[in-house]
Order: structure tokens, then sequence, then C-alpha cells
């Protein structure tokens, strides 16, 4: 019934195509045959945090009220485990390798935004980090992050990389062969890359 919307593609390791769906979550489609398969149910719609927080991993969201999921980008690591970020709730979940319900990996109130918070999201050349963009958050400032690729990334782990001040919005993130990483700027009225 309700309608949905494709919003990321990425590979595996293994060369399979994995399509992030608003709605019904990530799923595979096999290239040769154009079957899809389910691989995780959606990322799922949190409540606040209570007052005084809650650590990294916990099921809720620490917006500023209640806001609905909104699956916008993801990404392997070497050992399978796919990467989702959540524009909306200001988190970003882990769906172990092989699929699965999405469990917490990292949430922040600097990962919100009231247009759009946490959004693309890329993992280092060197597999050692996660980079991620927030396209503005509340003081209107877009941001490029890192996290340390690890189990329970903490809040004191989360890194500026690199601050938009201009309202230029970063979106979606790609790493050339020389390591450069390469920003969309998508707000409206914005249009260009960012190396």
């Amino acid at each position: 019934g309700a309608e949905h919307a494709n919003s990321c593609v990425a590979f595996d390791g293994l060369g399979r195509l994995y399509v992030l769906n608003t709605q019904v979550g990530p799923y595979r489609l096999d290239l040769a045959t154009g079957v899809q398969e389910s691989y995780a149910p959606p990322v799922p719609n949190l409540d606040p945090c209570p007052l005084g927080g809650s650590d990294s991993q916990t099921l809720c969201t620490p917006t500023p009220g209640v806001t609905p999921p909104l699956p916008n980008d993801l990404a392997f690591d070497d050992a399978g485990n796919l990467y989702v970020t959540d524009s909306m709730q200001a988190a970003i979940f882990r769906i172990p390798a092989g699929g699965g319900p999405a469990q917490m990996w990292f949430k922040d109130y600097r990962l919100f935004g009231p247009y759009i918070g946490v959004n693309g999201l890329r993992i280092s050349p060197d597999r050692t980090k996660v980079f991620f963009t927030v396209t503005n958050d509340l003081l209107g400032i877009g941001r490029v992050y890192t996290l340390p690729l690890v189990d329970a990334p903490t809040k004191d782990d989360l890194q500026i990389f690199h601050n938009y001040i201009l309202a230029e919005g970063p979106d979606g993130i790609a790493f050339g062969a020389s390591g450069k990483l390469y920003v969309t700027l998508a707000l409206p009225g914005q249009s260009g890359i960012s190396v």
C-alpha cells in the first residue's frame, strides 16, 4: 500500500547489487535475472531518547521530537556489514553480514538537520573509517564527518573532516582512485562537486 522510493545503490564484496528503498528496506537485485529479494526489514521508526540521553547504540532518536525514518545511503565494509544512514532520525544503522534487522550503530544530535541531516556515506579507501555527510545541521552548516570503523563508536569518536559554511548542502560522496573525497552539493540553488 504505502508509496515507496529507491534512494541509493551499492555493491557488496561479491559484486551483488543492493538497492535501498525508503519504505521496504534494502533488497538485493540479481543483475542476470532481475529477481529481487529482501535483504533486511526497513529501519525502525524510533521513539525519542530519554532526557539525559543514552549510549550511541540504544534504539532511540536524539532528534528534537518524533521524526519518521528516511533511509538515505548505504555502504558495505569488508566483513559484509551494511551501513545505512537515516536522514531524519540522526542515525546510522548497521545490518549484519547476510541480512537481518538493522541495529543501531551510531546516533548523535549532530547528525540531525531541519532539512536533511545525515546523508551520503562511504568507507575510507584504507577501510578504517566511515565518512558521511550532514547536509545541514541545526546551525545551517553542512559537514563531512568521520567515525572509526569499529563495532561501537562513541560520541567522542565523531570527528569533523570538513565544514561547508555557505549553505552548500553536502550530499552523496565517493572516493577517487587518488584517495580524494568527492562530495556533491545539493541544496536548492546549489549545484556542484567539492573535492
